[in-house]
Formats: structure tokens, C-alpha cells, sequence
């Protein structure tokens, strides 16, 4: 991919997020404003009040806001500090802000009533949900191992064939339409190996880039950073309440700039 076709796709994730974010506003404010949210959740308690560890839907609908900054504000990073940059680990750090676009589609649930709607869209939130768990961590992982030679002059075909293999998959997977998480994601089968399969991949990326930056002596700022938007994805993912929902922006916020200042420093130095 050249440094030209990678700007313009960094800017084009920049300008889709930055659109959504002005859409989701819109309709948060309609909605917000005709009184429609409620905690259209299957088997979950929920209190009216203020208490940081009580599950809120406003928080929910904000985690999924947070979500959609983050790519906004993680991508204009990118092009500022790699725009002369031909470093491949930036590909798939896009890969991972597309995967978070798709995820934001889950707050249309609530804004738009879809809950136990059976209608095409409410569907399509469940599998752009499920594209997204199943795109994250191996776009993480990809970040990490692109340094080998043969992957640099491939990456166009593994940027496809990751986003191919993410889009089949979760379309395989049956979603259980009866049902919206509190999260406002559709109910879907095999949690378990959905969740074993994303700690396992995340762990060998960091464990693998712990390895690497010790090898070459690098710093491991990018480890820590990389861990940091780890957890920070994951935990907005269920960010139920405020509390968790201020830990989760702290760490995808400080996870990035730790992350992409370092790299941008390794660079740096090589040249």
C-alpha cells in the first residue's frame, strides 16, 4: 500500500467517524428530548439514579459516543504523525478503527427503538457487533507480527482477507433477536469462544511485542500503550455504569498517544 492510498484512507476513517458522530448527536437529541431511551435490556436490573457503580443506558449511549471520538481523534494522530511515515503497523491500527465504526451501529438500537424489532437494520447492528469482536483483536495482532517481510509486501491481501474472514464469520454466528444486552448489542451465540478467542489473540500480541522490543531494545512504552487501548476497548465495550465508563476513557485515550509517540520515535531513530 502506498503512503499516498494509506493517508487517503486515514483521512476518509477521519471524515466517516467525524459524520457519525454528527448523525449519532442528531438523533440523541431527538430521541433524548421525546423522552424514548429506556434500558431496553432482557434480565437486568435498573435503577433510576446517579450512583457510579448503577447501570445507566445514558452511559451505554455515551460509552458508544466515546467509541466513535476515539477513532476520530486516533486517526487525525496518525495522518499528523505518519504522513511522510511508511510504517505498515499503521494499516492495521485503521483496521481496528474501522472494526470500532462498525461497533458504534449498536447505538442506532436504542436511538431508533429497534429492540425486538426484527426489522433488517436491528439484524444488521447485531452482525456489524459481532464484525467488530471478531476484526479487533486479530487487527491488533496483525499490528504487532506485520514487521516480518513477507507480510509487508502483502498487506493489501491480508487487510482483505481479515476483513473478509471477520464479515463471513459473524454472519455465521445465529444472533438471538429476542433478546438486546445491556450494552445494546444483540444477543449472539457462543460468548465463551468469543471471549477466550479475544483474550488469547490480544495476549499473544502484547506478549509478542513485549519479545520484539526487547530483541531490538526499544522502549516498552508501545507494550504498555498497546495493553492500555486493549483495555480501554474492551471494558467500553460493557461500560454500564460511570465509573467504568470514566476508567474506559481514560484508557483509550492515553493508550493511543503513548502508543503512536513511541512508534513514531522508533521510526525515527531507524531512519
Amino acid at each position: 500500500m502506498t503512503l499516498r492510498t494509506r493517508n487517503r484512507i486515514t483521512i476518509s476513517i477521519f471524515l466517516l467517524s467525524s459524520i457519525l458522530l454528527f448523525i449519532f448527536c442528531i438523533l440523541f437529541t431527538i430521541t433524548y428530548s421525546k423522552g424514548i431511551i429506556a434500558p431496553e435490556v432482557t434480565n437486568f436490573a435498573y435503577k433510576n439514579g446517579f450512583s457510579l457503580l448503577e447501570y445507566n443506558p445514558i452511559c451505554v449511549i455515551l460509552s458508544i459516543f466515546i467509541l466513535v471520538l476515539f477513532v476520530a481523534t486516533t486517526t487525525i494522530i496518525i495522518y499528523r504523525s505518519f504522513v511522510k511515515t511508511q510504517a505498515p503497523e499503521i494499516n492495521f491500527l485503521l483496521l481496528f478503527s474501522i472494526s470500532c465504526i462498525a461497533d458504534s451501529f449498536r447505538i442506532m438500537i436504542p436511538l431508533l427503538n429497534l429492540s425486538n424489532t426484527y426489522s433488517e437494520l436491528y439484524i444488521f447492528c447485531g452482525n456489524a457487533t459481532l464484525f467488530s469482536m471478531l476484526l479487533a483483536p486479530i487487527s491488533i495482532f496483525f499490528t504487532v507480527i506485520i514487521n516480518d517481510a513477507e507480510f509487508k509486501q502483502n498487506i493489501e491481501k491480508f487487510l482483505l482477507i481479515l476483513i473478509v474472514l471477520a464479515a463471513m464469520i459473524g454472519n455465521l454466528i445465529p444472533l438471538n433477536t429476542a433478546v438486546t444486552l445491556p450494552n445494546y448489542a444483540v444477543s449472539y451465540s457462543y460468548k465463551n469462544a468469543i471471549t477466550i478467542y479475544s483474550v488469547i489473540i490480544y495476549s499473544a500480541a502484547l506478549i509478542a511485542l513485549f519479545l520484539i522490543n526487547k530483541s531490538k531494545l526499544y522502549s516498552q512504552k508501545t507494550t504498555i500503550g498497546l495493553l492500555l487501548i486493549i483495555l480501554g476497548r474492551m471494558s467500553l465495550f460493557s461500560s454500564y455504569n460511570a465509573l467504568l465508563l470514566g476508567i474506559s476513557v481514560i484508557l483509550l485515550f492515553t493508550g493511543p498517544f503513548l502508543y503512536l509517540k513511541e512508534l513514531h520515535n522508533q521510526y525515527l531513530w531507524n531512519d
